[in-house]
């Protein structure tokens, strides 16, 4: 896969209402905070390869480093957190009209995708920041993510939330 071969994620992102600013968030602090929920897409595009097209930078630097964030789509629409039901919640991208991945949000954060957000909500403080009002978490991908190349035209399809599409060029 060349350098810049975008990989399409589906992914689920939280709105947020209100500040969290800890120490310590509970559940329903996080959950009275949220303003909406919705699918969401990142785009991975790893900017560091190797002379064979492998990926030349440790995993832990990609991470810390933003080395694979290529960029991101968010939906017009949000969904009230309590008409999510992210056991059953699934997403699709099909590149040129062909499914290329399907999966659920069950697969997300060992099935619990909100799990994650509050365990953002609580390390934040401790590094001296938090969440704000206006902040919004991407928490990774519900599926094996498929790249698309030039040209491509890319939908990502939910089942509780809008799709979304990208084309490129």
């Amino acid at each position: 896969m060349p350098a810049g071969t975008p990989i399409i994620e589906a992914e689920v992102c939280f709105w947020f209402k209100n500040d969290l600013p800890g120490p310590e968030v509970s559940r329903d602090e996080l959950t009275a905070a949220i303003a909406g929920v919705g699918g969401a897409s990142e785009l991975i595009s790893v900017r560091v390869r190797d002379a064979k097209g492998g990926i030349e930078a440790p995993l832990e630097l990609g991470i810390a480093d933003g080395l694979s964030h290529g960029g991101f789509i968010l939906p017009k629409q949000r969904f009230p957190l309590k008409k999510v039901d992210f056991k059953t919640e699934t997403g699709r991208v099909t590149i040129n009209g062909k499914v290329e991945a399907e999966g659920g949000a069950k697969e997300m954060m060992n099935g619990a995708p909100l799990d994650a957000v509050l365990a953002l909500a609580n390390l934040l403080p401790k590094h001296g920041h938090h969440l704000r009002a206006g902040d919004v978490v991407i928490i990774g991908s519900m599926l094996k993510s498929p790249p698309a190349g030039a040209s491509d035209h890319v939908t990502i399809d939910f089942s509780s939330f809008e799709s979304l599409s990208v084309s490129f060029e």
